[in-house]
């Protein structure tokens, strides 16, 4: 069973890689994700990490933590590292980056909205011939008011089962 650690011990964590980002007034790394990538789509790597995969670092963070804690004791007991944030795959410890699926499979949006106003509503708009709403990715969410059509799509976290 991995270790619960949601709470005081993830909000800080995930309070310190928000602030390493200078985006104090966001509280969610895949918020911070978002828009980040609609200001700067071309530099992927400089994308903080999802709210699940840094979950899963954190888990291998606190393990390794542990190992230290624990390193003056002659007989320690330590859990399973599988419980930690990694996966044992043909003999080799592997570490876990994600446990949700790469891209959402239930969003409907057109490649691509050229609008420059935050108001989305013109009959000439490929979001509203559609009939979806806008994300964060296309031009008019990244307007300095933000678009009225803009559909924030935030990821459900898996809960966790055992408390650390």
């Amino acid at each position: 069973m991995a270790p619960d650690i949601e709470g005081p011990v993830l909000d800080e964590a995930r309070n310190l890689m928000i602030r390493l980002y200078n985006k104090e007034a966001i509280s969610s790394l895949n918020i911070l994700r978002q828009h980040m990538f609609a200001q700067n789509k071309s530099e992927l790597r400089s994308l903080p990490p999802t709210e699940d995969a840094f979950k899963q670092h954190v888990l291998r963070a606190l393990y390794q933590l542990r190992w230290w804690k624990h390193a003056h004791e002659s007989n320690p007991i330590i859990p399973s590292v599988t419980e930690f944030g990694r996966n044992v795959l043909n003999n080799c410890l592997v570490p876990i980056t994600t446990l949700l699926p790469q891209f959402p499979t239930d969003i409907d949006v057109p490649s691509f909205c050229k609008c420059k106003s935050s108001k989305c509503q013109s009959s000439r708009c490929s979001c509203v011939k559609a009939d979806v709403m806008c994300t964060i990715a296309f031009a008019c969410a990244t307007s300095a008011d933000g678009c009225s059509r803009e559909q924030v799509v935030e990821v459900e976290e898996s809960e966790s089962e055992q408390d650390f």
